[in-house]
């Protein structure tokens, strides 16, 4: 199914504040796809896009994105979701596993660890089923 994304929290507050974010996963037989952007605000490219902007304005609008795509399993209520493409900390390779629970149209996913071991400040995803 598609879920979209309606908050982000986490016990303590990130470095970088996170403004209206907002985004998009996709659960397909093993698959999951993601896109998010932690600033909802970030602005649009230039008139003429990318090959007319300047750094800075790539890094503010490319930098809030994160996506990424690969392989799901399940068991119990965690899902590890292993990345083969990937921008942010969703780099091929990297994996992260979530505790979860699915109720009606409400998936709520809390990171319990990655490649790097326990999440010291997981992350809480509220998501509804895109319709």
């Amino acid at each position: 199914g598609a879920w979209t994304l309606q908050d982000v929290s986490s016990p303590k507050p990130p470095a970088v504040p996170r403004n209206k974010p907002t985004g998009l996963m996709v659960f397909s037989g093993r698959y999951f796809s993601n896109v998010a952007t932690n600033d909802g605000t970030r602005p649009a490219l230039p008139e003429g896009g990318a090959a007319k902007a300047t750094a800075d304005q790539l890094r503010a609008t490319w930098g809030p994105l994160v996506a990424g795509a690969g392989t799901f399993t399940v068991t119990g209520n965690t899902i590890r979701q292993t990345n083969v493409i990937g921008k942010g900390p969703a780099a091929p390779g990297n994996f992260a596993e979530w505790s979860f629970t699915l109720n009606g149209d409400s998936l709520v996913l809390t990171q319990v660890k990655n490649q790097n071991g326990p999440v010291a400040n997981p992350v809480t995803l509220r998501l509804t089923r895109a319709k």
